[in-house]
């Protein structure tokens, strides 16, 4: 606990703030929720609403690649459950769900580079989706609560949703 005073100055922010940033998590990921919605349903002048969510979830979930596991109390059985592997799982989420996030610009933005971030990203979250499932089994730990596959299941597929829109595999 006192190596976390000595972390840079966004751990700390984000450490401070950390209820705060959950709040506007929640805010963010609603707003990018009804953009995408109003895109698929094709409701017009409504892209404004779709790139505001994107940026602004994908700026929270940046954020919340700098915030701290909890991870008191679990009995570490091995590398899979070890703190610091539990951390680099999260952090690595956070981000990739950022980039995920962000490469849903590409929908009303031509040229965003979609298809390389979709990859990019996609792969990342099946990896640590993989790994945390993985882990679950083998040390039926609890740190990958609920929460962290409500996050990483509808982003996988929006994934597939948008890996579909850039390369046309469906019509």
């Amino acid at each position: 606990m006192e190596n976390r005073n000595q972390e840079s100055p966004l751990t700390n922010y984000v450490v401070k703030y950390s209820g705060f940033i959950k709040t506007c998590e929640k805010i963010a990921a609603f707003i990018f929720i009804a953009g995408l919605l109003l895109h698929l349903l094709k409701v017009q002048n409504t892209e404004t609403i779709l790139v505001a969510g994107a940026v602004f979830t994908a700026v929270v979930y940046f954020l919340l690649a700098f915030d701290f596991v909890d991870t008191d109390g679990i009995i570490i059985t091995g590398i899979l459950n070890s703190p610091g592997f539990i951390n680099f799982i999260y952090k690595l989420t956070f981000l990739s769900i950022s980039i995920c996030i962000l490469s849903s610009l590409g929908l009303v933005i031509k040229g965003f580079p979609t298809g390389t971030l979709v990859n990019t990203s996609g792969m990342t979250l099946i990896i640590v989706l993989f790994f945390s499932i993985l882990t679950k089994i083998n040390d039926r730990t609890k740190i990958y609560n609920q929460v962290f596959y409500f996050r990483i299941v509808p982003v996988i597929l929006l994934v597939l949703y948008m890996a579909n829109y850039a390369y046309h595999w469906i019509d």
